[in-house]
């Protein structure tokens, strides 16, 4: 079967996204160790506590990586979607000197990966067997 350059071209575009938000959080979870004292003092200002900031560093990096597999991909761009709903929260009502800009423009890109990884074809909760019930 043939596929489209439409269809091509949206899987192509899907890819772009999925590595560059991938590489993103990548990035963001490493900043998290790089500049480790710097972000414990945040956390902490913002009333998290310090070893919070090297959860969201390891769950930011795992995410990232998981992106880069279509199967755990929707997962991946799921669980980093709240974080970055955590990390809009934090800036827009604590004293934070960090642009809300930034976690709003990758829960946008991490939900383009989530629709576009999100399984098809498997049928739907409300398909149920007439013999089973």
């Amino acid at each position: 079967m043939k596929r489209s350059p439409l269809a091509i071209a949206g899987t192509a575009l899907l890819w772009i996204v999925t590595i560059l938000i991938g590489l993103s959080m990548v990035d963001a979870g490493y900043g998290k160790f790089e500049s480790a004292e710097g972000w414990k003092h945040w956390f902490e200002t913002w009333g998290y506590g310090a070893r919070f900031a090297t959860v969201i560093g390891v769950l930011e990096i795992g995410g990232g990586l998981f992106l880069l597999i279509p199967r755990t991909a929707p997962y991946a761009a799921a669980m980093l979607i709240t974080i970055m709903a955590g990390a809009l929260y934090t800036v827009t009502t604590k004293e934070a000197d960090l642009s809300w800009f930034d976690p709003l423009f990758n829960m946008v890109l991490l939900g383009v990966v989530l629709a576009g990884r999100w399984p098809r074809g498997r049928g739907n909760a409300g398909d149920c067997d007439q013999a089973t019930g």
